[in-house]
């Protein structure tokens, strides 16, 4: 088996590789590349002219035939298949390729380690792909069916998956009038914070140092209901304490608002 990519990388498919799946609780980056999705091809033959071009190109493919495979597969950018007339059928079933590196130290992957993170998802129904390069580049193809529950897994496990816009879903356009959401806008110093829902919400006292000085708690809150948070550990909390995020603010009720965090440090909870 072999393939060819925009990183010139050489390398096999399959839903795992040879070793031992202990060393796979290392924290790893997953990061997604190329930024467009992927397609799997089954049927090959015939395909040849314009992988080519591809190839040329520095794009995304690989090319797999193995023993057990009655005919050679190719894995290539979504817009190149639906380009040179590849069935609708293949084309909606979409990809996308993780390069699986380590955060310290040296770059290359053990194999043992790309193993354990195929295992770990398979246990879930992820089903992923491994692509083990002869260079110092590995691959993890997820299936966009399936990705939130793998991202999910893999950040529960301690793993870095980024960029956001590619494994995160987009923020919902939200219902609150914008007359209503103004009185909430702007940059504010929060010193205190409560969090459940309204007569039973636990309340958090915050640090109410200068912000200049980098160590208070801020909110950004945007008139379109989005906002962020900076909210630094306290003092021997460490990294576990850190409460920074963004997420929706909702004010249907003249009366009361109310936050919805998407992406966050601490548990989802609605704050008000």
């Amino acid at each position: 088996a072999a393939a060819a990519g925009g990183g010139g990388a050489a390398a096999a498919v399959g839903g795992g590789v040879g070793g031992s799946a202990g060393a796979a609780q290392e924290p790893l980056i997953l990061e997604a590349e190329p930024p467009e999705d992927l397609v799997i091809i089954p049927n090959a033959p015939g395909c040849g002219a314009w992988i080519g071009q591809a190839i040329e190109k520095s794009q995304f493919v690989a090319v797999v035939r193995t023993p057990a495979a009655p005919t050679t597969s190719i894995i290539v950018q979504s817009s190149l298949a639906e380009q040179n007339g590849v069935p609708s059928e293949i084309c909606r079933r979409l990809w996308i390729a993780f390069r699986v590196r380590r955060k310290v130290g040296d770059t290359r992957l053990p194999l043992n380690v790309l193993q354990g993170l195929t295992e770990q998802l398979s246990q879930v129904g992820v089903e992923p792909r491994a692509l083990v390069p002869v260079d110092s580049r590995s691959y993890l193809l997820l299936s966009k069916e399936h990705l939130q529950a793998a991202v999910t897994v893999l950040i529960r496990s301690g793993h870095l998956v980024l960029p956001l816009w590619r494994v995160a879903p987009p923020p919902k356009a939200l219902s609150s009038a914008p007359e209503r959401l103004r009185p909430y806008t702007g940059v504010w110093h929060l010193t205190r914070c409560e969090r459940g829902p309204m007569g039973t919400a636990l309340v958090e006292e915050m640090d109410t140092s200068d912000p200049l000085l980098g160590i208070a708690s801020l909110r950004i809150q945007a008139s379109c209901g989005l906002y962020v948070e900076f909210r630094p550990p306290k003092v021997g909390t460490g990294d576990a304490g850190h409460a920074s995020g963004f997420g929706r603010l909702c004010a249907d009720d003249a009366s009361q608002a109310s936050r919805r965090h998407v992406v966050g440090f601490q548990p989802p909870c609605s704050t008000s």
